[in-house]
């Protein structure tokens, strides 16, 4: 079953960056689950892990009332044993709706940043279809 045929959802694309709107409880956030588990290819070790695959990083926005998003991302490449290493990350940021307007300006900011990185290969960022955060 395909998640966008029951449910309103908007995805526009700008450069490397992918922003998915829709209304409360139309499954944007079980739509980018669903993108992150179908890249993790679970079961790989990274060791096996094909060099034009991309490391996907799901973050829950809501986890940036106590922590930057650039100290996450840090966190769990080191974690990953990714950090620094020559992997391209696909980041998918879910709950931009969820933040006050300052923290989303500093997430939109640090994504424009990532985005013009050489190992992001996307930034995908779910948000609520009224948000003014969108």
């Amino acid at each position: 079953m395909n998640l966008l045929d029951n449910k309103k959802q908007d995805i526009k694309i700008v450069e490397k960056i992918i922003l998915i709107t829709g209304n409360p409880g139309s499954g944007k956030s079980i739509l980018v689950k669903k993108m992150f588990f179908d890249q993790s290819k679970i079961g790989e070790t990274l060791a096996n892990f094909k060099k034009n695959s991309f490391l996907p990083m799901l973050i829950n926005l809501k986890d940036c009332y106590a922590e930057s998003l650039e100290n996450i991302i840090r966190n769990r490449q080191k974690d990953y044993n990714v950090w620094k290493k020559s992997f391209k990350f696909i980041y998918i940021f879910d709950g931009l709706d969820e933040l006050s307007e300052m923290q989303s300006e500093i997430i939109l900011q640090y994504a424009q940043d990532l985005s013009e990185q050489n190992n992001t290969a996307h930034i995908i960022i779910s948000c609520r279809k009224w948000s003014l955060n969108r």
